[in-house]
């Protein structure tokens, strides 16, 4: 019976899924599929593959999901502020407020959690692993 929710999940977050227009409540809509918990957010993110970089409010995984979740925006800027999505788009400029659990992700994936949704080649400075293969 899990994989109910795995599937549904998927299903949601198709990029032909045609409930998350290019809108303020599209935008929001698809923001809250991730879920209800930071760590489900997490997991919603890897099992769809969308990944990025601590601190880059342009590359994060929540920004890949959107490209991904709302087609219609896929060549414009999207950026995940503390606590706002902000979507460019030929029509002009969107914005919506994170639900409590993507705002919350969105914090500690910025403070280091959740390493497995990190981009091939991100490097992070704090790593005591990178400082031992740099001597």
């Amino acid at each position: 019976m899990g994989g109910t929710l795995i599937m549904t999940g998927a299903t949601i977050h198709r990029a032909t899924d045609p409930t998350c227009p290019a809108t303020r409540t599209g935008v929001s809509a698809a923001l809250a599929t991730l879920g209800d918990t930071p760590d489900r957010v997490a997991k919603i993110l890897a099992d769809g593959g969308h990944l990025g970089e601590p601190g880059e409010d342009t590359y994060c995984p929540v920004a890949a999901y959107l490209h991904t979740a709302i087609p219609s925006i896929t060549e414009y800027a999207i950026a995940v502020t503390g606590t706002t999505v902000i979507a460019h788009r030929s029509a002009g400029r969107v914005e919506a407020d994170l639900p409590d659990p993507v705002r919350r992700f969105v914090a500690a994936f910025d403070l280091g959690a959740f390493r497995f949704l990190r981009t091939a080649g991100d490097i992070d400075p704090d790593d005591p692993d990178r400082a031992n293969a740099d001597t």
